[in-house]
């Protein structure tokens, strides 16, 4: 294990490093993804023939200025820039956005970021969710998690490569989680007090068995459990550990 903190020299790195970065990277933007709640994937596109990660840098955080003082409202976001198949040197943005996105204003707002009207375009893709095994749609959380996935699977390899050493993947804006709640149950240790416990959480919090992942500790010790009220007991996870 290296030092904690310690960064390699960018010369010392080899491609197990680079590696580790994207996973770490794909993680990061995973998270930060279902944290902000998305629920729209912008596309921002430029008609440069030629441009880099950090020119699309530089027009966006010019963008979210002049949306955010259009909008009047944070405008939480993830962006991930993405190598154009067909053009090896001309790379667009992918953008995961929680709430409503004015579109006609995003798209002005963007040609005077790019030099001009038809200089660029901006794009909004909706994404599909379905429905569950019982007919009910899936919910935000479901459309959430299917961007998160959407927008890391273009933290490759060749991203890795093509930036310039210590350059930033992706950008992120500042957003504030919610304080955590606590709760102590009143069971004890022993004659069966982790199902007492268990018990006591679902009479506090009750909640549908369909959508509830659940583990029990092998020492008896506790339990963990995850609910989303949206998913079926298809879409349920083990745990994180």
């Amino acid at each position: 294990m290296r030092p904690r903190g310690y960064r390699k020299p960018v010369e010392e790195r080899d491609e197990r490093d680079m590696l580790r970065a994207v996973a770490r990277a794909k993680k990061t933007i995973r998270h930060a993804v279902k944290t902000i709640g998305a629920s729209h994937l912008l596309t921002l596109t430029t008609r440069e023939h030629e441009n880099c990660p950090e020119s699309l840098a530089v027009r966006w955080k010019r963008f979210v200025r002049a949306y955010r003082n259009f909008s009047k409202d944070g405008f939480p976001y993830v962006a991930v820039p993405e190598r154009h198949p067909l053009n090896p040197k001309h790379w667009h943005l992918h953008v995961a956005v929680r709430g409503f996105v004015k579109i006609r204003i995003a798209r002005r707002l963007w040609w005077a970021c790019c030099g001009g009207r038809g200089m660029g375009n901006v794009d909004v893709k909706h994404i599909k969710v379905g429905v569950h095994r019982n007919g009910m749609p899936k919910g935000p959380l479901v459309t959430s998690e299917r961007i998160a996935r959407y927008l890391s699977k273009y933290m490759s390899k060749d991203l890795i490569f093509a930036h310039r050493a210590d350059k930033k993947r992706y950008w992120r804006s500042e957003f504030e989680l919610p304080m955590a709640r606590r709760y102590w149950l009143k069971a004890r240790p022993g004659q069966g007090g982790l199902d007492a416990a268990f018990a006591e959480f679902l009479t506090r919090f009750p909640v549908s068995p369909d959508a509830l992942s659940i583990w029990f500790f092998p020492s008896g010790s506790g339990f963990w459990c995850s609910y989303n009220p949206h998913a079926s007991i298809e879409d349920t996870h083990p745990p994180p550990f």
